[in-house]
C-alpha cells in the first residue's frame, strides 16, 4: 500500500519545474526572434533582386527572340515603387505586368540611369542607346544589394552590404 502511495507522488512536475521550463524557453525566444526576423529581411531583398535580374535577362532573351517588334520596360517611379511591363507583340498588350507593391514591401531602391527606366528593343539591345552603365540598389532594414549593368549589356548582382544604410 505504501509503495502505490509513492508512485502516485512521483507522477508529473510540480508547479516550480514548469516555471523554470517556461522562463528557458522565453529567454531562448527572446535571443532567436531577432534573428529569425533578420533572416527574414535578407531572404525578403534577396527574393526582389532575384526577381528583378530574371525580369531584366529574360526581357533581354525575348526580345531577341521576338525581333523588332516587342519591348521590355522596366521604369522605376518612385524610391518604394517600380513596374516591369513586357510587351513582346508591340501590340499593346502586356506579357507581364509586376507593380513592386504586389510582391517588394519595405523594399527601397535607388538607381543612377537617368533616365529611371529600363526600355529592352531589338533596336536597343544593349537596353540603352549609348551602351549606358549604371546601377539599381536595392534596400531595406539588412542592408543593401546592388544590380550593375556594364556597358555589354550584362546584368550582375552584388552581394548583401549590411553596413550600407537605406
Amino acid at each position: 500500500m505504501r509503495e502505490a502511495t509513492v508512485n502516485r507522488k512521483q507522477r508529473g512536475f510540480t508547479l516550480l519545474e514548469l516555471m523554470v521550463v517556461v522562463a528557458i524557453i522565453a529567454i531562448l525566444a527572446s535571443i532567436a526572434i531577432p534573428s529569425f526576423t533578420s533572416s527574414l529581411e535578407q531572404a525578403r531583398l534577396r527574393l526582389v533582386v532575384e526577381t528583378i535580374v530574371t525580369d531584366l535577362r529574360q526581357a533581354q532573351r525575348d526580345v531577341l527572340a521576338n525581333g523588332a517588334s516587342g519591348t521590355a520596360t522596366i521604369s522605376f517611379t518612385t524610391v518604394e515603387e517600380w513596374e516591369v511591363k513586357k510587351d513582346l507583340g508591340a501590340d499593346g498588350i502586356d506579357e507581364l505586368s509586376r507593380k513592386s507593391s504586389e510582391f517588394a514591401a519595405g523594399i527601397k531602391l535607388s538607381t543612377s540611369f537617368i533616365p529611371p527606366e529600363v526600355s529592352t528593343s531589338l533596336t536597343n539591345i544593349r537596353q540603352f542607346a549609348d551602351s549606358t552603365a549604371g546601377n539599381i540598389a536595392f534596400c531595406n532594414s539588412v542592408g543593401k544589394v546592388t544590380i550593375s549593368h556594364s556597358t555589354t549589356g550584362i546584368w550582375s548582382v552584388g552581394t548583401l552590404d549590411s553596413s550600407a544604410a537605406c
